[in-house]
């Protein structure tokens, strides 16, 4: 496998055994314009190129394919999906006829080197009835609040590893310890194309909603297509107070999938006397900080205190959510529509028990009363929601935030010192530019008239 940056071959690629193969880049130079910046400097040092490659096959058969690293491949013309974000939870799949095969890739970096890793695996043969697939329980769980499980929707991630037929008639039936408790809800016309990676989502209910789970929940999920065969997942549910700490609530995502907030319940009951129910704190994390850290942040002791004094957690008046979604920059399009979706999830969370019994609501969140915080990227989500959704927030405090991509680091840079950018007309840079505009929150904030605010700055925070 060899490649080529600006015109000039790059080579360092080893395979490491054959099964599975492994095609791996380990930090040779690319090309002279790197070299020339000794700090890497994302707005010059950046480098397209291929990365080429052959494969033999022995004979007819399906191969499952995954690229860690990289956006996209092609074996010969054929165009497979690849994961630039290296979580090892991605396959895709592909028919191939005895001989030899190119694959290829195109990649983009920064700084002197680009690390990336394929590894292709032969698929047992299979028929329309038994088709090789595998399935996991996604990382995705709620807790039991105080003996009740008010949300439970989980996802359960499914691969197709054949590359011709199709799964259909999915089967989910509840066992274990504890499933005779609970009943599932899933869509039984859900197909996995070959291929297919997809993640089902289907809801734990409790058969009697107000007697109290064991702690934890342990059961299996028995899932199966057709006449394949039947794959038991299991699943733990950990146990969390209703009041006093952080737990975990799971929802149906605008974009249908699964997502996760973390919550903390009023302190006091005192904002059952706030008309229209309790304010909600939507707070944003930061990069690599996850719902429950977020959530569990907002938390003090008294001046004094020994060390061995425990914390008290969340807000007194109001309820705390922190949502969370994956990836770069997740809190911008659809990682927006997630947060919001969390408090409405929240406001009907806050209804149910242990919280009330469905008319009887004295802790209900109130998604129209939002005080907006975040740190860092989270930050840029408090500013991003707050511009987006005036009418609903009352007070907002971004912390060590950004305006916009062009103004973070070196990881976004769009047309600044881009050898590519004397090749686009200004009428396709401005149809560009106009896809993410909204979300340079400087251009909005004139909507935060008659907000309270406070903006503290990256360089004036720790």
């Amino acid at each position: 496998m060899e490649g080529e940056c600006s015109g000039r071959p790059c080579r360092g690629l080893q395979r490491a055994s054959p099964s599975p193969l492994h095609l791996q880049c380990h930090g040779m130079t690319w090309c002279p314009l790197s070299e020339a910046w000794q700090f890497c400097s994302g707005k010059v040092g950046q480098f397209p190129g291929w990365v080429v490659g052959e494969i033999y096959v022995d004979e007819p058969t399906s191969l499952r394919v995954q690229c860690l690293g990289l956006r996209a491949v092609w074996i010969n013309d054929i165009l497979l999906s690849a994961d630039v974000y290296g979580r090892e939870d991605s396959w895709t799949s592909v028919w191939l006829p005895e001989g030899l095969h190119v694959l290829r890739s195109r990649i983009r970096a920064k700084g002197q080197s680009k690390q990336f890793r394929c590894s292709i695996e032969k698929v047992a043969a299979g028929d329309e009835d038994s088709v090789p697939w595998s399935g996991r329980v996604g990382p995705l769980l709620p807790d039991v609040i105080d003996g009740a499980l008010p949300t439970g929707w989980i996802s359960i991630l499914m691969s197709n590893h054949h590359a011709e037929h199709t799964l259909h008639g999915l089967s989910v039936r509840t066992g274990g310890s504890h499933g005779h408790l609970f009943t599932v809800e899933y869509d039984s016309t859900l197909q996995v194309a070959p291929g297919q990676d997809v993640a089902a989502p289907l809801r734990l209910v409790p058969i009697a909603p107000t007697t109290a789970l064991p702690c934890p929940v342990d059961l299996t999920l028995k899932v199966s297509f057709g006449n394949s065969r039947m794959l038991p997942l299991a699943v733990a549910l950990p146990c969390r107070l209703s009041r006093g700490q952080s737990f975990a609530y799971t929802f149906r995502d605008p974009d249908g999938s699964v997502q996760l907030a973390n919550a903390i319940a009023p302190r006091t009951d005192s904002c059952r006397l706030h008309s229209g129910g309790c304010p909600v704190l939507l707070t944003f994390h930061g990069t690599g900080v996850s719902a429950r850290s977020q959530a569990d942040s907002y938390k003090f002791k008294p001046s004094g205190s020994a060390d061995t004094t425990p914390f008290t957690f969340g807000p007194e008046q109001g309820w705390l959510c922190a949502p969370t979604r994956h990836g770069a920059h997740n809190w911008e399009f659809g990682g927006r529509e997630t947060a919001m979706a969390a408090v409405d999830a929240l406001v009907v969370l806050s209804c149910a028990h242990p919280f009330g019994d469905g008319t009887l609501c004295p802790l209900q969140a109130n998604a129209n009363k939002l005080l907006i915080a975040g740190h860092s990227m989270g930050g840029h989500g408090a500013w991003h929601a707050a511009t987006f959704y005036p009418d609903r927030t009352l007070a907002a405090m971004p912390l060590a935030g950004w305006l916009g991509k062009q103004t973070y680091g070196d990881a976004n840079v769009f047309y600044r010192h881009d050898v590519g950018e004397s090749f686009v007309s200004p009428e396709v840079q401005s149809m560009q530019y106009a896809t993410f505009a909204d979300n340079d929150v400087d251009r909005l904030a004139s909507n935060l008239q008659g907000c309270g605010w406070r903006d503290c700055h990256t360089l004036l925070c720790t």
